[in-house]
């Protein structure tokens, strides 16, 4: 199963622990799911850590580490104008290039779409009920 998370998602994951972004992460470490990244997602993390979070510098140095190493880095071959916000097109995209399964997502603008293409868009809990019962 390929999936690519929304920043949001990643966020969450490292910020909020404890709740389905985190339980998705780890589900990646132990290699259930292949996850999806692209440096302008990994970009946007950054920033909102620095700035939304005041992490230190050594800290999100770690937690980019941490996600590269358990992820597939692409690099998007096209461009899409989708959603209206644009950064959220980047998600899109890395899906795309991916060839992901599903976008774990937070953000109103992905998540209203349902599905893009064959990439079905989910809630991080969404998600888990659904992997839930395909098991």
């Amino acid at each position: 199963m390929k999936i690519v998370f929304d920043t949001n998602v990643l966020i969450s994951a490292f910020v909020f622990p404890g709740g389905p972004p985190e339980e998705i992460f780890h589900a990646v470490i132990m290699q259930d799911y292949k996850l999806g990244i692209s440096a302008p997602i990994i970009e946007e993390l950054k920033k909102v850590l620095r700035k939304k979070f005041s992490w230190p510098e050594n800290k999100i140095t770690e937690i980019v580490k941490l996600i590269q190493r358990n992820s597939t880095t692409v690099m998007p071959k096209c461009r899409i104008k989708t959603i209206q916000d644009e950064p959220d097109n980047r998600i899109l995209e890395c899906a795309e290039e991916f060839k992901a399964d599903y976008i774990v997502n937070g953000d109103k603008h992905i998540l209203k779409l349902k599905k893009y293409k064959d990439i079905r868009i989910r809630l991080a809990s969404d998600f888990l009920k659904e992997m839930i019962l395909m098991q």
